[in-house]
């Protein structure tokens, strides 16, 4: 189910739906807008050993960069924070399972003063 889908099925007006859609391409536009994005070193060590997790990494960014949370490892009301975040500026958290490794997250951070997000962050959850 897509963003407009998940937000009008809770009810959200046209109005909230339109600026959930623009948060979500400033989201989208953040590689292009030199966001830093940050791996782990738990994940660097992944990365080195597991050649798939760097591909299964890309796959990740790319889902949580359109505004797919992830699996079924996060909650729907985590799902649900994160779609008013595109609204509100909080920070946004997806969740990703890696077979034979477990949890990967992501978290960009929340919006600055400018209405920026600075960083985007690979890690796994004990490294939270």
């Amino acid at each position: 189910m897509n963003l407009e889908e998940r937000l009008r099925n809770e009810g959200m007006s046209d109005q909230f739906i339109a600026r959930a859609k623009a948060g979500l391409d400033r989201l989208a536009a953040l590689p292009r807008l030199n966001s830093r994005l940050v791996i782990t070193p738990g994940v660097r060590a992944l990365i080195d050993d597991e050649m798939r997790l760097l591909c299964a990494g890309a796959e990740m960014l790319r889902r949580h960069l359109s505004g797919d949370w992830g699996d079924e490892t996060l909650p729907p009301e985590d799902w649900s924070a994160n779609d008013h975040a595109l609204v509100s500026g909080a920070r946004l958290l997806s969740a990703h399972f890696v077979v034979g490794i477990g949890d990967v997250w992501i978290i960009t951070d929340a919006e600055n003063d400018e209405g920026f997000r600075e960083c985007t962050t690979i890690l796994l959850p004990s490294e939270y």
